[in-house]
């Protein structure tokens, strides 16, 4: 009979200490009511991406011609006339090699050369009084012929040790200084070529290759400047990097302004020719997403008679200041930005308007003009 009343009297505390949490925070019977006082928050509508179809890519401007220059036989650098940033007519002078190498062995070949030709002449005339074979005939010939070969190259060596621009342009980069020892073939002086142009070179992936066609439009922009560029798809890589797997294209710049260098690295917003899924794609503000795991989130729908309603979407991706919906929202849709975190399924809400900042005048804002602060006492 105890043990009966115990286990009454342990009920019946337990139904008050319930009572009492509950009537000591009234706010969760509110919650479940889903409170009737309106919760201001600020709308946007939901709306297809201008964006969502084009393509982002990133790349390095650089002409389209930019030939790297060398000596062909090596040599000790014997004078720059020019320095980079120099701008170069077709045919001016940029470096030369010490000639004295290339010099003595023109000097060679002219000398063996002559008595080529001198052995030629006398074998020939031999060879027609029939004193000479016509197979001595036949060696003087392969001689001389071997010694004007030789002269040639030598002269060549001589041309190349003393290079000169090939077109107007800029140079790009001094690879050397004077008394520096070159190695055959290695650059000495790069010239951009400005009769070219400039190109962009940006790298594409597999799906956004399939999408670009010669021709397509392209707006360029460089951090820190505020550059317009232009320009258009002009090449599209026939196969793919080994190492990255991706495909380069080239896209030429309409106009080259002022202030305008090679290597600077820019960001190209392509339209290309042919549309993607992205493009039925609706794109809300990017704050208007709450409770995101991967791509799945929710919104706050708000309809007509300003009652939110919580919606789950699945997200696609971004564009600038917007994240792209893939399933969940349509066109047209009102979604709760800013306060959706104060939010419930069911909630009322009134729509916030947008915020302006005070004017900077002598005016308040009623259009009064303010009074003077106090005087401050002496």
């Amino acid at each position: 009979m105890q043990t009966i009343r115990n286990a009454v009297a342990t009920t019946a505390l337990l139904a008050l200490m319930v009572v009492a949490f509950i009537t000591a925070r009234p706010g969760m019977a509110d919650d479940e009511k889903v409170g009737a006082k309106p919760v201001p928050v600020k709308v946007a509508v939901a709306q297809p991406s201008p964006d969502a179809g084009r393509i982002i890519v990133s790349g390095t401007i650089t002409y389209k011609r930019e030939q790297v220059l060398s000596f062909k036989t090596g040599g000790v650098v014997h004078r720059y006339a020019v320095d980079a940033g120099d701008t170069v007519k077709q045919g001016d002078p940029l470096v030369s090699a010490d000639p004295s190498d290339t010099a003595g062995r023109r000097a060679e070949a002219e000398a063996a050369f002559e008595a080529a030709k001198a052995n030629l002449d006398r074998v020939t005339k031999l060879h027609s009084s029939g004193a000479e074979s016509t197979a001595r005939l036949d060696d003087a010939r392969t001689i001389f012929q071997r010694a004007n070969s030789a002269l040639s190259s030598a002269r060549f060596d001589e041309s190349r040790a003393a290079l000169v621009a090939a077109s107007d342009g800029v140079v790009l980069v001094r690879h050397a200084e004077v008394g520096q020892q070159m190695a055959p073939g290695a650059p000495v002086i790069t010239l951009g070529d400005t009769t070219s142009g400039m190109i962009m070179r940006a790298p594409l992936s597999d799906t956004q290759v399939v999408r670009v066609r010669t021709g397509d439009r392209a707006s360029l922009s460089i951090a820190g400047a505020t550059l317009a560029l232009e320009g258009a798809v002009t090449r599209i890589g026939a196969k793919a990097n080994p190492l990255t797997g991706a495909f380069d294209v080239e896209i030429t710049l309409a106009s080259i302004p002022d202030g305008l260098r090679s290597g600077l690295v820019a960001e190209a917003t392509l339209t290309p020719s042919i549309g993607d899924e992205s493009q039925a794609l609706v794109a809300v503000p990017a704050i208007a997403p709450i409770d995101l795991q991967g791509d799945a989130a929710y919104v706050f729908v708000i309809s007509a008679d300003l009652k939110a309603s919580r919606a789950a979407v699945t997200i696609a991706g971004f564009a600038g200041d917007s994240v792209l919906i893939r399933s969940g929202l349509k066109a047209g849709d009102r979604v709760a930005t800013s306060g959706a975190a104060y939010l419930r399924n069911g909630q009322p809400v009134t729509i916030a308007p947008a915020v302006r900042a005070p004017a900077a005048s002598g005016k308040a804002s009623n259009g009064k003009e303010r009074p003077a602060p106090p005087a401050k006492p002496k």
